[in-house]
């Protein structure tokens, strides 16, 4: 079971330390810097090749590759990802052909004054959302030297080693013509059909050189447009929506309604900090819980997305967040695991549960505190099928745990709702799902419940007020 830090349990220093050392970096340009400029610093005159983010058996390394000017050796450093302490240092002859390569990078130094650090910079805002940087490499394309940057997603950016601007020779991204109508006009045509409607997503269709508008009317009807580049609607459909795609419509809804900003200011603010590109698409999204509109652009180094809060109309950086596996279905409901879990261990309360499967099957594992004094935390297995608590186990409680425990101890009482009520408000937001984690916690005075809603293959993290049942993503 994955516990957050404030309810982490208490585990031996050395164990820590060992768990930190492996832990990958969370912010990953920062982290190429430093392990790069660590590198350069302990190889005086040597030239930057390459730099890898790998996993080497549970411990996350940085790979640097430097070479000579003379093109004749080549040092590799082994850099740990947390502490940036040099793991390993080999210096080998070059192979012929590694030769020729670092000559020909190095004949072109003298005019590509940009360094791996600023490369970092420039590179960093086209991180496809969703993904990180997992290589960068010096290269020559086209004549020049360049920084090829691929992320965890297969995306690549270049970025000129001469000018530290992005390069993307022949790109294959076909955009609107300057003359064509604006994101704006595209939007108010819809809005003229139908008016009062709410704009949802707005995406040019390069094959078809058209937009395609996504929309809820004012009488709560999805429909979906296509307008072609002179403005014009050509075709007006209903649109028939999975159930993950339903979930996902109601929760921008949910978001949108307390926003300031709209799909066409978002684009306007976004294209003042791209000058030169062409917004291609525009949609609702969340980012920590707070409603954003993402932006998708393409200028002449190719694609890249910006996100507006779309509270403030500030540009925020995204959270990118490694894909959960889908687990098997259980047979028994939420609110029967946290029954057999509280007729197991009389005179307490759950503060958290989550699915476990195991063996092929699917469990519920439920934390419990007990009401009275001395506090003590415990943890049922509940099978998903039978509902029977196949084991309740006494855990340990670090110093911090043990100060939650007493603030949920004290703020719970008769107007807190319960797991099964935070359970089914969520799931009304967003029309389907499979609740599969669900925690309590003290917060800004109150308490809330956190829960990991599953609709289809998409996992929707929700925050649930623990007296008044409002839902916000988060």
């Amino acid at each position: 079971m994955r516990i957050p830090s404030r309810f982490a349990v208490s585990f031996a220093a050395g164990l820590m330390c060992s768990l930190a050392a492996q832990a990958q970096p969370t912010d990953r340009p920062a982290a190429f810097t430093q392990a790069i400029n660590a590198a350069l610093s302990l190889s005086p005159g040597l030239n930057f090749y390459e730099a890898k983010l790998e996993n080497d058996d549970g411990v996350w390394l940085f790979d640097i590759e430097l070479f000579n000017t003379a093109g004749t050796l080549k040092t590799e450093y082994e850099i740990d990802a947390s502490t940036f302490a040099v793991l390993k240092n080999e210096v080998e002859s070059t192979t012929s052909a590694e030769q020729a390569e670092f000559l020909a990078i190095a004949a072109l130094l003298g005019g590509a004054g940009v360094t791996p650090a600023q490369a970092i910079t420039a590179a960093t805002p086209r991180t496809p959302l969703g993904a990180q940087f997992e290589e960068i490499e010096r290269e020559i394309q086209g004549g020049s030297l360049v920084y090829k940057f691929e992320f965890t997603n297969r995306a690549r950016v270049l970025i000129s080693a001469s000018t530290g601007t992005p390069t993307n020779p022949g790109n294959p991204n076909p955009t609107p013509s300057p003359s064509d109508p604006s994101v704006t006009a595209i939007i108010q045509a819809a809005l003229a059909r139908y008016p009062g409607a709410s704009i949802l997503e707005v995406e040019f269709e390069p094959s078809d050189n058209r937009w395609e508008v996504k929309l809820l009317t004012s009488t709560g009807t999805q429909r979906k447009l296509r307008i072609s580049t002179t403005g014009v609607i050509i075709s007006d459909d209903l649109r028939n929506l999975s159930k993950e795609d339903k979930a996902d419509d109601r929760l921008k809804l949910n978001g949108a309604n307390g926003a300031t900003i709209t799909l066409a200011q978002a684009a306007t603010i976004a294209l003042n900090a791209a000058p030169g590109a062409t917004v291609v698409k525009t949609e609702w999204e969340f980012e920590r819980g707070v409603p954003v509109i993402k932006v998708d652009l393409v200028d002449s180094g190719g694609p890249r997305t910006i996100l507006v809060n779309a509270r403030t109309g500030a540009i925020v950086s995204p959270t990118p967040k490694p894909p959960k596996p889908v687990d098997p279905t259980a047979q028994i409901g939420l609110g029967a695991a946290i029954n057999s879990a509280l007729t197991a261990n009389p005179g307490t309360i759950a503060f958290s549960v989550e699915m476990e499967p195991e063996g092929g099957r699917q469990f519920f594992k439920v934390r419990t505190l007990s009401i009275t004094l001395p506090l003590r935390l415990r943890e049922s297995l509940v099978d998903g099928k039978t509902a029977q608590v196949r084991s309740t186990a006494l855990l340990p409680m670090s110093t911090e745990f043990l100060n939650t425990a007493r603030l949920i101890r004290s703020r719970i009482g008769p107007s807190t709702i319960t797991f099964q009520t935070a359970a089914q408000n969520a799931l009304n937001t967003l029309g389907d799902g499979v609740v599969e984690k669900i925690e309590l916690e003290p917060e800004n005075g109150g308490l809330v419940y956190r829960v990991d809603v599953r609709v289809g293959e998409k996992m929707f993290e929700l925050e649930i007020n623990g007296q008044s049942g409002a839902v916000t993503p988060r």
